[in-house]
């Protein structure tokens, strides 16, 4: 007697391999597509020279008023730093709003999604390369302020053969820098994916990231929740939750 059953049906491993190919693919075209963007090559250029000259009037500042700390360096340079960050992560915002928003000035947008019709995938290469640039740019901006910071502040590094005094807490301190930038930047992301617009993103993103925590300062119930004064845990989390409506914005929407 034949059985009537139909056949049981498995998961092929070419369809993760087709998947897997597809977001290379995606993700190749999303790191041309954000190199080749001059806007984002000045974003960059201007936040290094931003950094570059802040630090150095600070710096020269601090010599000034006899603030140096000459026995650690290092030190130091992590301590003039710290309070610059809040406004060099304006570089990281608008690198993440032009990253998404570059999508939707032109045909840009259409031309993404029928090359990769797999809302997802492309979602996925276009968050995967933004993120990375966000952490490439971070640590360039962290690198280079250190960098010139300590090398005004600390008169060894002008002697061949000094070397400059490193502790476990001042590379956690440069490392959460690097994190906040980046966070701040993808945060920016997940604000343009919901906007759509360079203005109203650009907008949205300095009120929450730059404006608020100075004007909310004297309301402690609700600064301690924003993004930069919360732990590197509930930074992730800033990044997450954005990040995630943003993406859902993407794939319910049309176009």
């Amino acid at each position: 007697m034949t059985s009537t059953n139909p056949p049981t049906v498995t998961a092929k491993p070419m369809d993760e391999i087709h998947r897997l190919r597809l977001l290379t693919s995606a993700t190749r075209a999303e790191i041309v597509k954000l190199a080749t963007l001059p806007s984002i090559a000045t974003v960059a250029l201007l936040t290094i020279v931003c950094v570059t000259l802040t630090v150095g009037a600070l710096a020269n500042s601090f010599e000034q008023h006899g603030q140096a700390v000459a026995q650690n360096g290092a030190t130091a340079a992590v301590e003039l730093l710290r309070p610059l960050i809040l406004f060099l992560q304006v570089g990281p915002i608008v690198l993440g709003i032009l990253a998404v928003t570059q999508e939707y000035s032109g045909s840009q947008g259409s031309t993404t999604l029928r090359s990769t019709p797999q809302r997802g995938v492309a979602m996925g290469s276009k968050l995967t390369t933004i993120a990375a640039a966000q952490v490439a740019l971070a640590a360039l901006v962290v690198g280079t302020g250190w960098g010139v910071a300590q090398f005004l502040l600390d008169p060894t590094t002008h002697s061949a053969g000094a070397s400059a005094s490193h502790t476990t807490a001042d590379l956690a301190d440069l490392a959460a820098m690097v994190l906040y930038l980046a966070s701040a930047g993808m945060i920016a992301s997940g604000i343009a994916l919901v906007t759509r617009s360079l203005a109203s993103a650009l907008i949205s993103s300095l009120a929450l990231l730059l404006l608020a925590p100075p004007l909310l300062a004297g309301v402690p119930t609700l600064a301690q929740w924003l993004p930069s004064n919360v732990e590197s845990v509930g930074l992730i989390t800033w990044v997450a939750i954005t990040l995630a409506i943003g993406t859902a914005s993407f794939l319910r929407r049309d176009g």
